[in-house]
C-alpha cells in the first residue's frame, strides 16, 4: 500500500476546483496541495490504523498491524499457531487473580497512541498470545491491575522528600 496516489488525487482535485480560477488563486491552491501533503499522510495512517484495528476485532486468531517505514504503511497480518500443530506441555498454571471491574466509564473507549520499544512491544504480543487475548484487550487488563493494586503512587527523591506524581499522556 502506498500513500502516493491518494495524495495525487487530492492535490488533483484541488487543481479541478480552481481551474477557472485566476492563475494565483490556482497557484495558492497547489502550495496548499504540497502543505498538506504530511497531514494527509498523517490522516492516511490513522484510518489505515483504525480499519487494521476493527479487522482484528472480527478474526480469531489473527492480528492485523499497519507498520509504517520510510514514510510508506505495510500491512502486517500475524496468524495465531494451528490448532493442529503439536505443542510442548505447559507447566501447570497460577491460579489468575480476579480481573478488575470494568471501568463505569460509559463514555465508551479512548485512543490512546503508545510508543514502546521494539523489544516490548513484542514481549507484550506474546504475553497477550499467550493468554488468548489481543494485544489492545492484554494492556487494558495490565493498566486496570496496576491502577487497582494496593501500593503507593508516591515515590521518593533522592532529597529524601516525597512527591506524588500525576499525569496524563497525549
Amino acid at each position: 500500500m502506498q500513500f502516493e496516489e491518494y495524495v495525487t488525487v487530492l492535490q488533483e482535485g484541488l487543481a479541478k476546483a480552481t481551474l477557472l480560477a485566476p492563475e494565483e488563486v490556482r497557484r495558492t491552491a497547489e502550495l496548499i496541495g504540497e502543505v498538506l501533503e504530511p497531514e494527509v499522510r498523517l490522516a492516511l495512517t490513522r484510518l489505515a490504523s483504525d480499519l487494521a484495528e476493527e479487522i482484528t476485532a472480527e478474526l480469531e486468531g489473527a492480528v492485523v498491524e499497519i507498520h509504517v517505514r520510510g514514510g510508506e504503511p505495510t500491512v502486517v497480518v500475524e496468524q495465531a499457531e494451528a490448532p493442529d500443530a503439536p505443542q510442548a506441555p505447559l507447566p501447570p498454571e497460577a491460579p489468575e487473580p480476579p480481573a478488575p471491574a470494568a471501568p463505569s466509564d460509559e463514555g465508551g473507549t479512548a485512543r490512546l497512541t503508545l510508543r514502546l520499544p521494539e523489544s516490548l512491544k513484542s514481549q507484550i504480543e506474546k504475553a497477550a498470545a499467550a493468554e488468548g487475548r489481543s494485544t489492545n484487550t492484554w494492556l487494558v487488563q495490565a493498566a486496570q491491575q496496576a491502577l487497582s493494586a494496593p501500593h503507593s503512587h508516591t515515590t521518593r527523591n533522592p532529597m529524601g522528600s516525597s512527591r506524588r506524581m500525576t499525569g496524563w499522556a497525549h
